[in-house]
Formats: structure tokens, C-alpha cells, sequence
């Protein structure tokens, strides 16, 4: 008997014959990049947790961004991150792959971009609020505005704080004075929107 469709096992099966199908555009990056991937495993249900994971532990030099968009990988919605040089890590599929093979491939566009500053204010905040459950769906928790996927809305620190202070989860954000804005003033790259 086979495994019901969208079951647990049926997924794990499912993205193990993507991730081995993806092989060929999975490109090789510097072993600091790799350092805390778990290449033997596919986390089929955690795609904005994994790549959250990795994303947090980057150096500033990597240039990266957490994106949050469409794709075919997520059934909908799909989180990864985004590296200078034009390269993806996939935290669900635990691997790195060139950016155009990748969009391409999993008809992947991003919706948001946001920096290292964003992601940490939104972690902590709705982590907080939930008692340790992070939400899936930042825009949504936000209250993002809908952004065009061929021009993805750059949400950094200051823009986070903005959202997460007048939505919900005001009472969790602390005064403006009390963070650090580390990446607030990088921007993507103007012509592609990526970094």
C-alpha cells in the first residue's frame, strides 16, 4: 500500500526525489558557508525555520537575505535564503544551488527580503507572544502589504519595527532606542532586487 499523499512520509519521500533531482544545479561554496548544514537531512515542514537557522549564524560579509515567497517547493508559500554571488541555501533541502537554476527550476520568486536586523526583531517578537511557537507566516503576522514577486519588499529592521508596533504584537516590541541596527543601511542590488 503506498503512503497517503501529504502524509509525513509521503513528503519526506517526495522532496528526498526532488533534492536528488536538484543535483545538477547544486553549486559548492566555501566551507564557512557550509559550516552548520545538515546535508544528509530534508526538512520537509521547515522551510522558514531551517533557513532562518542558517541565515541568523551568517557573517555580515555574506550579504545574505531571508526570502519569503512562492514556490513550487513549498506547496505555496517557501522560505530561503539568499547569498551574494548568486547563490541559495534551501534550509528545507539543505543545500546551496545557483539562484537562476533555483528560481527556475522551482518556479521560485520572492515576495519579502528581509535583513538579518528584520529577521531577529520578528523572531524574538512573535516567539515571545506565541511562548516559543514561531509563526510560519511573517507577512501575515506583520501585516505586510501584498508585494509584487517581481519586486519584492525589502523589510528591514526599521521597517519591522514599524509593523510590529502598530499591529498586534505592540506590547512585545521594545522601545525603538532599545536595538542596534546592524544591517539597516544595505540595500539589494537596484537593478535585480537581490543582493
Amino acid at each position: 500500500m503506498s503512503d497517503k499523499p501529504y502524509s509525513a512520509k509521503w513528503l519526506e519521500t517526495y522532496y528526498k526525489h526532488v533534492r536528488r533531482a536538484m543535483t545538477c544545479v547544486e553549486v559548492d561554496v566555501p566551507y564557512g558557508l557550509r559550516a552548520g548544514t545538515g546535508l544528509r537531512h530534508v526538512y520537509h515542514s521547515a522551510a522558514l525555520p531551517k533557513a532562518y537557522e542558517y541565515f541568523v549564524h551568517l557573517p555580515p560579509s555574506a550579504g545574505a537575505w531571508l526570502a519569503h515567497g512562492r514556490s513550487s517547493l513549498g506547496f505555496g508559500y517557501h522560505a530561503w535564503v539568499e547569498l551574494s554571488g548568486g547563490v541559495v541555501y534551501d534550509g528545507m533541502m539543505q543545500r546551496f544551488y545557483g539562484r537562476a537554476d533555483y528560481r527556475f527550476l522551482q518556479q521560485s520568486t520572492a515576495s519579502y527580503l528581509y535583513s538579518k536586523d528584520a529577521a531577529h526583531l520578528i523572531e524574538q517578537t512573535l516567539c515571545q507572544h506565541n511562548k516559543s511557537w514561531l509563526p510560519l507566516d511573517w507577512y501575515r503576522q506583520l501585516q505586510l502589504p501584498e508585494a509584487d514577486p517581481g519586486h519584492p519588499l525589502v523589510v528591514n529592521g526599521r521597517l519591522a519595527f514599524e509593523y510590529l508596533s502598530k499591529g498586534p504584537y505592540r506590547e512585545f516590541v521594545l522601545p525603538f532606542e532599545g536595538y542596534s541596527w546592524s544591517q539597516d543601511d544595505s540595500r539589494p542590488d537596484e537593478a535585480t532586487g537581490r543582493p
